[in-house]
């Protein structure tokens, strides 16, 4: 387990992530007195909070169970393929050397049948066969006896033995952890393919997390680092780059959201109060207002929609540019991870050291930037806006000069690292600037958005 630089989030392996679920599942074992495999069913269902689980347990047992799909449920305390085996020959009481699988119709060896304390029976392929298809289709959660209507549960044990390949045991090994990671929320996994670590959050805040694969994400929406957006505001950006910008731009020109239900309402014509078919609720179309009379509001100019189309159309082009150009410049700069891996054996560890910090500031502050302009787009123009754009311009050169110090000394053989170290500490403080900017501005409500 290794501790994140930001303050109440831990970092976890997959091995970490499977202990944390076994301790947890341990400690309900010690109240309620059923096996792991049960109470882990439970604590899936109850998001992992132990003092809810306890307590619809208690208070109320019989819709609780059922809701978990538990009832009349009984776990095997078969925990070995050769007991199954055992428990076969002596419920069946054979003389005959084989015996028919209900499942497959096959005559097989006795000795190739497992059966559970229920007394249903299968030969050991069908067994894998079941065991491999409730993996693929996911039901994991709970996995009863293969015969249809068996309220018998398999545990975990036995089903890791019934799994003949190694590769399908790690993979159901996963997917219980995955289950656990999904159904707890104050864990996530890293959403950066191939990487194996999850984060974990002491309480319900949204952190922006920084991995030990060297991504960072958004706690809250399982997004990359979108600071200093809400994860709403970049949904919407994204929303609109990624469909029709001219269909997106129409239904911002000619449609609002209802202040109650939020449903989008087109008005055709009429009066000036709309009313909204979904919740029933009469608003003002110019104000926004909630009102049972209102048809006469001065609040807003009377703006040509066509006009406030081309100006949107323009707004957008323009802050998408920049965004877009930034984005691309950040994924250029991905060469200097590769050349500093190249050079990690070549150089002092100081030297690494710093232009491996550098390089980490500088896409850190792309992103900030190439975000910044999402933000701008959103936010209504005053003069707290106008202070905004100058410390992005601020960073912006700051960023131009790291870049171009990083291009010189990462192929220099001789380098100041007093140098270096000055232009990333700069960066990184009109970072901070610009983030702590952003953050007073909505403490104290400067920021005006945009519908």
């Amino acid at each position: 387990m290794i501790e994140n630089e930001m303050q109440d989030i831990n970092i976890l392996s997959s091995e970490d992530v499977l202990k944390l679920m076994n301790d947890k599942i341990a400690l309900l074992c010690d109240v309620i007195q059923k096996p792991s495999v049960y109470n882990r069913a439970i604590l899936n269902y109850s998001n992992w909070d132990i003092n809810y689980c306890l307590d619809q347990y208690y208070s109320n047992y019989d819709q609780f169970i059922k809701n978990v799909g538990l009832e009349d449920a009984i776990v095997d305390n078969i925990k070995s393929i050769s007991k199954m085996n055992k428990n076969f020959t002596q419920k069946y009481k054979l003389n005959e050397k084989e015996y028919e699988c209900f499942v497959c119709c096959t005559d097989q060896n006795i000795e190739n049948f497992l059966c559970l304390s229920c007394g249903h029976a299968a030969c050991r392929e069908c067994w894998n066969n079941y065991i491999s298809s409730q993996l693929d289709e996911r039901n994991i959660n709970v996995m009863k006896c293969l015969y249809n209507g068996c309220a018998m549960i398999l545990q975990d044990d036995i089903i890791l033995q019934l799994i003949s390949n190694k590769n399908r045991q790690n993979l159901y090994k996963k997917a219980i952890t995955e289950l656990f990671v999904r159904s707890n929320k104050l864990l996530c996994w890293c959403p950066k393919p191939d990487c194996t670590f999850a984060s974990r959050i002491k309480c319900g805040k949204i952190f922006t997390i920084k991995c030990n694969c060297a991504g960072e994400y958004c706690f809250n929406c399982k997004q990359d680092n979108h600071e200093p957006l809400s994860c709403d505001l970049i949904e919407k950006w994204n929303k609109i780059v990624k469909s029709d910008l001219q269909s997106s731009l129409w239904i911002d020109s000619n449609t609002k959201k209802c202040p109650n239900c939020k449903s989008s309402i087109e008005k055709v014509g009429g009066c000036v109060r709309v009313h909204c078919t979904l919740c029933g609720i009469g608003f003002c179309w110019i104000c926004n207002k909630i009102t049972n009379n209102h048809y006469h509001c001065n609040v807003a100019s009377g703006i040509n929609p066509l006009t406030q189309n081309k100006r949107n159309e323009t707004r957008f082009s323009t802050y998408y540019t920049k965004y877009n150009d930034e984005r691309n410049t950040l994924k250029t700069e991905n060469k200097y991870d590769r050349i500093l891996n190249q050079l990690q054996t070549k150089i002092y560890f100081k030297d690494y050291d710093i232009m491996n910090t550098a390089v980490y500031i500088l896409k850190k502050c792309r992103r900030l930037i190439s975000n910044s302009y999402v933000f701008v787009y959103f936010v209504m123009r005053n003069t707290d806006i106008d202070i905004f754009l100058l410390n992005l311009k601020d960073l912006e050169k700051s960023v131009k000069d790291l870049s171009t110090c990083l291009d010189h000394d990462i192929n220099c053989k001789r380098y100041s690292r007093i140098h270096l170290l000055n232009k990333y500490n700069y960066c990184n403080k009109r970072r901070k600037v610009l983030l702590d900017h952003i953050k007073e501005g909505f403490s104290k409500n400067l920021w005006t958005l945009y519908d």
